[in-house]
């Protein structure tokens, strides 16, 4: 009749009401409605615990007419979502990635990709883990069923609006205060996410971590658990999965092994320190460690400080996961170590590995060496340079082979890709069209089946 009232109530302690009704005035048949324009508006109460679950009670009523709807809120949360680009994940205040509970997973959003086109959450769970050899502490999996408890926050996630280095930062400090076995250690983190092109399929998690024993912390090692489960909509399509790793960019990776399945993966951002990727098989083939059987403390510090490349490598693959991590550190008390990792989704490995070069740029401010070259030819050059519209490209080559020519920017991204076909036998000469690029500095990247090069282009 056009007087339908919407009114919300709760029996709930943890939050008070302040504007519990609004007016919906009418609404036709398949026709949608919402109250944007006159909101309810419930204030969470300071006694609220960490995550409490509050149902609501909605009444819609217009004249004689009446229906009733039961909605259900997490308040208080300790947790924060990201999903502003491509990718969409949750960080939470005690160590995990993905979600904050492990086995209900209620709390967060997992690891969602493609965001912004309804697309699948590819990560079971995921979470920080640091250790020494004979203590490890962190909150993924521990026993059978159940997940280990060792960190407390100390400062909840909370997201930032100043100083800001990317479109949504996110920080917060954590500790291992709950372990049997402390290190002690206390961990500042961030996180950063983007929404520019070339950066929208990632985001970036930081970690500090201080040393808070007395004693030197010795062959420390730090890392990322994730436990991707690629499913491609099939219920047990995880079973299809295989892990393998890009050692020159530093990632360890996992995809579906069925064809146009996704890839999820982790990538070591930190430069100069070492890089490990150990790839689980969850049914322990080939020596594997089992995380799904009793995930010990030695275990779960040999998968910090070894490395094994791969996992899933028999028919269609299996279920796997996977820890990036970096060590061994020395670390005297008081004193810090940092990690950076960039958590990663894409439609194939090439897409991956460029949104991979992408984060690295953008994290280190410099062109990853996966872009610089593998091998420098001499006999490369691009003339004129600087150039506009069009400059030609020519090299030597000893034999037929593919070639791909790319143009990058000097954050890594990937702007056009130039030129592909196969080479001749002795000199090459190819005319590269660089019309419409803005002016500015740029590098062409010449990439053949053995080598890669690149040589720096000037457009005016």
């Amino acid at each position: 009749s056009g007087n339908i009232t919407a009114t919300l109530s709760t029996t709930s302690p943890y939050v008070t009401i302040l504007d519990g009704t609004s007016s919906l005035g009418s609404l036709s048949t398949m026709t949608p409605v919402d109250n944007v324009g006159d909101p309810f508006q419930v204030k969470i109460n300071s006694n609220a615990p960490l995550n409490a679950s509050v149902e609501f009670k909605l009444v819609l009523t217009d004249g004689s007419y009446t229906r009733m709807e039961y909605i259900t809120f997490t308040v208080n949360v300790d947790y924060i979502n990201i999903g502003i680009n491509d990718v969409a994940t949750t960080i939470t205040s005690t160590s995990l990635i993905g979600f904050n509970d492990f086995s209900s997973q209620i709390e967060g959003l997992g690891f969602i990709y493609p965001y912004t086109n309804g697309g699948e959450n590819l990560l079971f769970d995921g979470g920080l883990m640091v250790g020494i050899n004979g203590s490890v502490s962190d909150k993924v999996r521990g026993a059978t069923g159940s997940s280990d408890d060792d960190m407390a926050s100390v400062v909840n996630v909370k997201q930032i609006t100043q100083n800001l280095q990317s479109e949504f930062d996110v920080e917060g400090i954590f500790n291992d205060s709950k372990s049997t076995s402390p290190l002690p250690v206390e961990v500042a983190y961030k996180a950063f996410a983007w929404t520019d092109p070339g950066h929208r399929k990632y985001v970036i998690v930081e970690y500090t971590i201080t040393n808070k024993n007395i004693a030197t912390l010795s062959d420390l090692y730090a890392g990322i658990y994730t436990d991707w489960d690629i499913s491609m909509g099939l219920s047990s399509g995880f079973n299809d999965n295989r892990a393998a790793t890009d050692i020159t960019r530093q990632i360890g990776y996992t995809y579906n092994t069925n064809l146009s399945g996704y890839y999820g993966g982790v990538q070591l951002l930190t430069k100069g320190v070492a890089f490990n990727h150990y790839a689980f098989d969850h049914n322990g083939a080939n020596g594997s460690i089992n995380p799904n059987n009793n995930f010990s403390t030695s275990q779960k510090y040999a998968s910090l400080s070894n490395s094994r490349y791969d996992a899933g490598t028999n028919g269609n693959g299996n279920d796997v996961s996977n820890v990036v991590s970096s060590g061994p550190f020395t670390i005297p008390s008081g004193q810090s170590v940092t990690l950076a990792f960039a958590l990663l989704a894409g439609d194939d490995l090439q897409d991956l590995q460029e949104s991979a070069d992408s984060a690295w740029s953008r994290y280190n401010k410099e062109i990853p060496t996966s872009i610089k070259s593998y091998k420098l030819n001499d006999n490369i050059k691009l003339y004129p340079n600087p150039a506009n519209q069009s400059v030609q490209l020519t090299f030597q080559a000893d034999k037929k082979e593919l070639v791909k020519v790319e143009l990058y920017n000097l954050h890594g991204q990937k702007l056009s890709d130039l030129h592909t076909g196969t080479t001749e036998v002795g000199k090459n000469s190819f005319i590269l069209s660089i019309d419409g690029i803005t002016s500015g500095v740029y590098f062409v990247k010449i990439t053949s089946e053995e080598t890669s090069s690149t040589r720096k282009l000037v457009i005016d």
